[in-house]
């Protein structure tokens, strides 16, 4: 039986790492990126990933959130505003 030569491009998948796997660390000059173009590079890829089916939501989710958002519109929460919230978490 004869042996088929080696695949330069199966080498080059076989390095990858897998697509679950992969960090910023994996897209070094992503690192170099200024702050203004990561966020609209995180946007972009934030909702390229989000959909119907994308990130399913346990029921137990929804039925968590449409309590809350009732609890809220029946004025049953207590709310904070911005500045109370950043001097609770300690941000100026």
């Amino acid at each position: 039986m004869k042996s088929l030569p080696a695949s330069p491009h199966l080498d080059t998948l076989a390095s990858k790492p897998h697509p679950l796997d992969m960090t910023l660390a994996d897209f070094p000059k992503l690192k170099e990126l200024p702050p203004r173009q990561k966020l609209r590079l995180a946007e972009e890829l934030w909702f390229d990933g989000v959909g119907d089916n994308a990130l399913p939501v346990p029921g137990w989710h929804k039925k968590l959130l449409s309590e809350r958002m009732a609890a809220y519109k029946a004025g049953r929460l207590k709310t904070l505003s911005v500045v109370e919230l950043k001097r609770r978490l300690g941000v100026k």
